[in-house]
């Protein structure tokens, strides 16, 4: 359901893209055709959140899971996971009018407050709907 935009980092060194969706298009979608209330009460309840999914890609071959981010101000996080013996989250800002991108992995202290991060910076373009896609 991530296929909405596919981004590029701006290292021509990293093999790896992802693409992501918003969840608000996909609720509608389900909302005009009358699914959304044949999903189980939860999967409903997860819809009814904006949200991005994401898709990562390393080499051309998709990562095994999506990624979701909830609104956090002017940009998006994931939940916190660790990295090793640190807690971790994913930040995702975009500006929409130019559709440059950054993406960080931030290191957090054990009180929440960032300690450090990884950025990385790019480009998404939209996929328009004529772009056939395969797989699951």
């Amino acid at each position: 359901m991530a296929d909405e935009y596919v981004c590029f980092a701006d290292k021509p060194d990293l093999e790896t893209f992802f693409i992501f969706g918003e969840t608000k298009h996909l609720r509608q979608y389900m909302i005009e055709n009358g699914t959304l209330t044949k999903l189980p009460k939860a999967g409903q309840a997860e819809l009814r959140k904006d949200s991005l999914l994401f898709r990562g890609y390393d080499k051309g071959v998709p990562l095994p899971t999506e990624d979701i981010l909830y609104p956090a101000g002017s940009s998006w996080v994931s939940e916190k996971f660790n990295i090793q013996k640190t807690r971790a989250r994913i930040r995702f800002s975009i500006s929409w009018q130019t559709l440059r991108y950054k993406r960080a992995v931030e290191l957090l202290n054990p009180d929440g407050s960032i300690r450090d991060q990884v950025p990385v910076y790019g480009r998404c373009e939209r996929i328009t709907v004529g772009v056939q896609q395969h797989g699951k």
